[in-house]
Parts: C-alpha cells; structure tokens; sequence
C-alpha cells in the first residue's frame, strides 16, 4: 500500500538528497596515473597534512631505534655466530616496531573517520544507489572511481593495487612476484656495475675481494641465508614508510613532484646518524630516494622498489663483504677490502660502495631512464578526459 506524501514533504526530501549529492561529489583535481593520490586527494580528509605525515614518520624511526635494544634481552650465545644473529635480529626487531606502528595509525585513522565520516570507509556504490533512488530527478552518478570498494592497508601503502581512475591509465597487470623480481634484477646489477668499473680500471688497487667460503660452516650459511630475508624486509619496510604511506601524503596535497623530493629528503634525515657520512653518500642518498620514488611512480606498484633495495643491501653487504651505509656486517660470501690510500669519493671508503661517486652516476643514470620512461608511457596515453 503506498501513502501520498504532501508536496511541501516531497520537496524538502529532494532538497535534502541533493544536499547529500553534492556532499559526496569530489572536489576537482587534475587527472593523475596514480589511483592512491589520486583517492588520497579525493577525500582530503581521508588523509593527514604532509607535516605531520613527516613528523609521524620520525616518531616511528625513533622508536624503531629503541626497539632495537630488546634484542638485547634474548638469550643469543656469546659467540661470533650469536652476535650475527644478534645483529640482524634487532635490525628485524627494529622495522617490525615501524611497521606496527604504521598498522596501527592506520587502525586509528579507520576509527576516527569511522565516527566522523562513515562514508568513507563504506561501499561508495551503495552510497550512490541509495541517493539517486532518493532523487528521481537526479541523474548524475558518482564517478565510477568512487563506486569501487573502500581502500584497505595494502592498497593505502602501495603493496596492493588500487583499480585506476579511468581506462585511460590501465596497463598490464603484471603480478607482485614478477615486479619483485624485476626490482631485484636492477639493484643486484646497479650495486655491481661501480664495483665491475673499478675492478676492470684499477684491479686490485682499489678494491681486492676474497673469499670466505671455506670458513662458512653449516651454521653460518643458515645465518647468511636469514641476511637475504632481513634486507628485503628492512628494504621493504623503509620501502612502505617512505613512498607507501609518505610520497601519496605529500603528493596529495602539494603535488608529485613535491612527495618525491620531500620523502627523499626525510629519507636522508633517517640516515644523518649513520658513521662515515660525507656529501657524497648524502647525495646518494637523496638520489636512490628519488630512484625508489620513480620506480614506485612508474610501475604502479611497491614491489619493484622493495627487490631493487632489498638486493642492493644484501649483494653490497652479504655478497660483496662492504659495510652498506657505514655499518659493517659480520658475515658474507665475500671480502671487500677497500685500500684506504685510494681516494674516498671513488671507492666510497667506510662507507661502503654505495658512497662512491660511481653509484652515483649510476642513480643519475636510473632516474634518467625512469623520467624518460614514465613521459613516454604518458605521452602515449589517450588524452580523453576526466568522467564528472
């Protein structure tokens, strides 16, 4: 049985639906590839000011710090094997506390908006049902981005895909195993391509490698094998910190170019504490958080970013025996003696290989390709515009 409602009540619930329809229409940006910064800029506040994304950030390193220490309180032998497995362990313990705590700002940004803006986290496409069976006289639909499920932790931090915008950036959805992979291939090659140079231009002089197989026993290798795990955790968890949760922070807000060069720059700041610094490796630094930035911006995906650091801190370290950004590690394939009488911008002293002014050029080289690739992809794109 239906009841005719009066007009003047037909009336006010029109104007209150399209009071709610113009409350959930997104405020105009301009079209980017990326669907996080994308939904990030959408929903301004679905997301915290790039200051206090920095600032959190910090926190949490310093906390991750502190974490480390409890490693102390686990009963490791004191032997040189333990204190390897000393070493890595707080080096786990220390990005595990980082990753918690970026899981639960997280939880509580859930919570708040939760209360404050339900919508949100719902089904958009319920959300757009709902008020265009309220108002007849409305025809317009949210976008189609809109329409899609809520993000979830791994699509907000990159480990995950966010469906795109419009076809208008759809590429080839290749898995997470392949881009990892891809990553890996690139950072195991660019750490050995300054190293193959000074090899091949000075032999010897500069850097003179042996081997420590014949004293690596059963223990040992299991020790050397938990290197490769922890590196592509560490790399993947400064990975998720730096351009899964901080480049969409800024780049949301301030624009692209903006999120790469303030996360490459906190990215340095994480590093001031590390021994043997000088300009060089501050520079490099910089450029390999750049690097890490465009590889993320280009392939859509975190993966390829987190093989390529991963494996460029394990090949330097637990292949190659080099201190990797001034701390030395106690246990690899192979010995890397640097001659101290060579000159420190070359051979990246104490600092490992990835100070030297050949890593360098090797990142420029990187970002180069990485800029050129990412215009090309864009430039060939349809130009067909933004759906209202």
């Amino acid at each position: 049985m239906s009841i005719n409602q009066p007009p003047s009540y037909q009336s006010h619930q029109l104007h209150q639906s399209n009071q709610s329809n113009q409350s959930y229409q997104p405020h105009h940006i301009s079209d980017t590839p990326y669907p996080v910064i994308n939904w990030l800029h959408q929903h301004r506040r679905a997301t915290v000011h790039p200051v206090i994304a920095c600032v959190l950030t910090s926190i949490w390193s310093i906390i991750g710090g502190f974490a480390y220490l409890l490693v102390y309180l686990l009963p490791f032998p004191d032997s040189d094997i333990g204190q390897g497995w000393l070493f890595y362990s707080g080096a786990v313990m220390q990005f595990m506390a980082q990753l918690l705590l970026l899981w639960g700002w997280w939880r509580g940004w859930l919570w708040l908006r939760t209360r404050k803006q339900p919508s949100l986290l719902a089904n958009d496409s319920n959300i757009a049902h709902s008020h265009n069976s309220l108002n007849p006289l409305n025809s317009t639909k949210l976008p189609n981005y809109l329409a899609q499920p809520r993000i979830n932790f791994l699509q907000r931090i990159g480990l995950s895909p966010l469906k795109p915008m419009t076809t208008k950036y759809r590429r080839k959805p290749y898995g997470r195993l392949p881009k990892f992979l891809l990553g890996a291939v690139l950072g195991f090659v660019s750490l050995s391509m300054p190293l193959g140079i000074l090899l091949v231009i000075y032999g010897n002089e500069a850097v003179s490698l042996t081997s420590n197989l014949p004293a690596l026993t059963g223990s040992w290798w299991g020790l050397l094998a938990f290197t490769l795990v922890m590196f592509i955790f560490q790399g993947g968890v400064e990975e998720v910190i730096s351009r899964g949760f901080l480049l969409p922070e800024i780049a949301s807000r301030w624009g692209v170019t903006a999120g790469v060069i303030g996360n490459a720059l906190l990215f340095v700041l994480f590093h001031l504490a590390n021994p043997d610094l000088n300009w060089i490796p501050l520079v490099n630094i910089f450029l390999a958080g750049v690097m890490f930035s465009l590889l993320y911006l280009r392939f859509n995906s975190l993966w390829v970013s987190i093989g390529f650091h991963g494996l460029w801190n394990w090949t330097q370290a637990s292949l190659y025996g080099f201190a990797v950004s001034g701390i030395a590690v106690p246990v690899s394939v192979l010995n890397a003696t640097v001659n101290p009488d060579m000159p420190m911008w070359l051979t990246g002293g104490k600092f490992g290989l990835e100070g030297s002014a050949l890593s360098m050029l090797v990142l420029v080289a990187l970002i180069g390709w990485l800029l050129w690739s990412i215009h090309s992809v864009q430039t060939m794109l349809p130009k067909n515009k933004m759906p209202e």
